[in-house]
């Protein structure tokens, strides 16, 4: 798959998440035409193999964003309820395609300073952070956290790195992250860049999704709880 199929891909997603800001209808027909897009590209491809999977892939989180636009619930439970079919969505491509964890770094220290990370992360987040707060997604974090981590860096992340190599992998998961972040504010996103390019680099290093989960648990409790 031609490298600017990505960047059409991140060009879309990021004009549907400021039209969202401003006009819910235009952001919906903008995901729409998106998703179209990639179902087109999919029929002429004639086997499902790297390239058509990341295509896969990258089409969950607009059809995650078009449900969201539908569920007229409390915060709490809104989150919740997508949260949920994205870990659904995300375990089922994530076994149905053969990822796997294979860490190779994690010892004693790296968790150390993944805390620090975290910590340092959070703080620095939390000037930035205009979002809703509730003590209730203590509850559900863990779900948040795990399903993001596995499907940026587990998925993604990955995909890209196999057909695009290192650098580029981590570039264009950092672009994709800060835009899905969109929808929490546009005074986050140069935060969230930040962010995910540092759990990018972690996990690309060290291939260690746990060390990600760890920061990235910190740093919601501190924009999302406290």
């Amino acid at each position: 798959m031609d490298k600017k199929i990505i960047f059409m891909v991140l060009v879309v997603m990021f004009l549907s998440e400021i039209l969202l800001q401003f006009n819910e209808i235009a952001g919906f027909v903008c995901y729409m035409l998106l998703i179209t897009g990639i179902l087109l590209t999919l029929i002429n491809i004639e086997r499902v193999d790297g390239s058509a999977k990341l295509m896969i892939i990258l089409m969950i989180f607009p059809m995650i964003r078009i449900l969201e636009l539908f569920l007229h619930l409390s915060f709490y439970w809104r989150v919740s309820m997508v949260y949920y079919l994205f870990l659904f969505l995300t375990l089922f491509y994530f076994i149905k395609f053969g990822f796997e964890f294979k860490p190779k770094r994690g010892g004693f220290g790296w968790i150390v300073l993944c805390i620090i990370l975290g910590i340092l992360l959070g703080l620095f987040g939390k000037n930035f952070s205009g979002v809703e707060r509730s003590i209730l997604l203590i509850t559900i974090i863990p779900i948040i956290v795990f399903s993001e981590e596995l499907f940026f860096r587990g998925m993604v992340q990955e995909s890209i790195e196999k057909s695009y190599g290192f650098s580029y992998s981590i570039i264009i998961t950092a672009m994709f992250y800060a835009i899905a972040s969109l929808g929490l504010g546009i005074g986050l996103i140069l935060f969230f860049i930040l962010f995910s390019l540092i759990l990018s680099i972690i996990y690309g290093v060290t291939k260690n999704i746990w060390l990600t989960m760890i920061i990235s648990t910190i740093v919601h409790v501190f924009l999302f709880v406290l």
